[in-house]
């Protein structure tokens, strides 16, 4: 065990624990919104921008405007449809049930933002010391997460690889943007 699994145990504590707190059902919508918002933002943002700011002088900077307020009135949504159905649950017996499912919810989601921080960094030629990556009794488990993630989401959206890609076009006038409907 070395410093690099001690910033793991960290980061997984305060995930279980925020985990907990807000229980599983506010976790996972919280994950499943980022998706959502992400898909919300690029389907909608080349046509209100063109409709409302086509003569804009600041036509880029006013479409990357968009896809911001598009992405957070989407998780805002979701977050607060999930609030309103964590508080049903919680008058119930799955309340607790619902905490500590959190905790393991939160754990995840905790391990996948780490795993693609590694993967972005790796991706762009910024590693870890081999004696740290090697000697780390969990970085071997958590190093996967993300990419193993990002692969199941695109085998069972296949439009998501296609979306995140178009987000390059977002803010170009006249390039079209991959749509789904």
């Amino acid at each position: 065990m070395n410093y690099l699994d001690i910033f793991f145990l960290v980061v997984f504590i305060i995930g279980g624990i925020k985990g907990y707190m807000k229980g599983f059902i506010i976790e996972i919508f919280s994950f499943v919104a980022f998706f959502v918002g992400l898909f919300v933002a690029i389907e909608l943002t080349i046509p209100v921008a063109n409709r409302f700011f086509d003569s804009s002088d600041y036509y880029q900077l006013l479409t990357v405007g968009v896809f911001v307020a598009l992405f957070l009135v989407a998780v805002l949504l979701i977050n607060l449809a999930a609030k309103v159905i964590k508080k049903a649950v919680d008058l119930t017996f799955m309340g607790f049930l619902d905490n500590l499912l959190g905790a393991l919810a939160g754990i995840f989601k905790w391990a996948f933002i780490v795993s693609v921080f590694f993967w972005v960094f790796d991706s762009i030629g910024v590693h870890l010391p081999s004696g740290q990556s090697d000697g780390s009794l969990i970085f071997p488990y958590i190093e996967s997460i993300g990419p193993k993630t990002f692969e199941w989401i695109s085998k069972v959206l296949p439009f998501m690889e296609d979306m995140i890609d178009s987000l390059k076009n977002i803010g170009e006038k006249g390039k079209a943007v991959y749509t789904f409907l």
